[in-house]
């Protein structure tokens, strides 16, 4: 499902940006987006400005409602037993040792040590 979602809203990502690209500019007319007044039939007596527009809303709409339905996916994925995986607790969370961060260290790898002192010089 998840992968589904990904694809359609690649799909309206790119669609979204295709129909915002063949609206005409402000204050231009459909003669001049298509190269030619015959081609503003195309689109009906309106021109393409009303048709352009509401699929760009609809477009829209649906590329919004994939983008929530997508968070809420990954926020729920990452979500186990009321903790969040990788979360800012897991960084500071030392297992109850208290010895910080040196305390979770993976096995072979040395956990910081403190320099001993040098020894004070005697004339």
């Amino acid at each position: 499902m998840h992968t589904f979602l990904v694809t359609l809203h690649v799909i309206l990502c790119l669609l979204l940006v295709f129909v915002i690209l063949m609206q005409p500019g402000k204050g231009a007319d459909a003669a001049s987006a298509f190269g030619g007044g015959a081609s503003s039939q195309i689109f009906g007596a309106a021109g393409p400005g009303n048709v352009l527009t509401k699929g760009t809303g609809a477009i829209a709409t649906l590329f919004m409602i994939t983008s929530i339905t997508l968070a809420f996916q990954s926020t729920k994925s990452n979500v186990t037993g009321g903790a969040i995986k990788g979360g800012f607790d897991d960084v500071l969370d030392d297992g109850g040792a208290g010895e910080g961060f040196g305390a979770g260290a993976p096995e072979g790898v040395p956990s910081p040590s403190t320099p001993e002192a040098p020894a004070p010089s005697t004339p």
